[in-house]
């Protein structure tokens, strides 16, 4: 434990070195850290752009895949508590398409950026 410091407008910061993994871990134990009169509270927290909500029913597995949905720009940047826990085929096959246009786009800049500092063509 240990990845989540200083909460500033009701979000974390997060520690750098922490996977995504043990932070969503780490946020879930603490919302079961209750105050007085709840049953649990939302923890929010940002990782990589991404604004994550979590409650301490909240399903790790789903705040995972929907953080990386997000971090692949298939989704919004804000998710959380309770994702769907199915995604349908239509929706799979769209953040496949957004991955496949997202590396395409990154190779072609990256080949763009090699051939003006490399001074053209090999």
């Amino acid at each position: 434990m240990g990845s989540l410091v200083r909460e500033k407008h009701g979000i974390f910061d997060v520690k750098c070195g922490f996977f995504i993994h043990e932070v969503i871990a780490e946020a879930i134990v603490l919302s079961a850290q209750r105050p007085k009169r709840k049953k649990s509270r939302t923890v929010r927290f940002l990782f990589n752009g991404v604004t994550v909500c979590v409650r301490s029913d909240s399903n790790p597995v789903l705040i995972l895949r929907d953080w990386t949905r997000a971090v692949d720009g298939c989704i919004r940047k804000n998710i959380g508590p309770y994702p769907k826990s199915a995604l349908a085929d239509e929706e799979m096959a769209r953040d496949e398409r957004k991955r496949q246009a997202r590396r395409a786009k990154g190779v072609s800049e990256f080949m763009s950026e090699f051939l003006r500092e490399s001074g053209g063509p090999l």
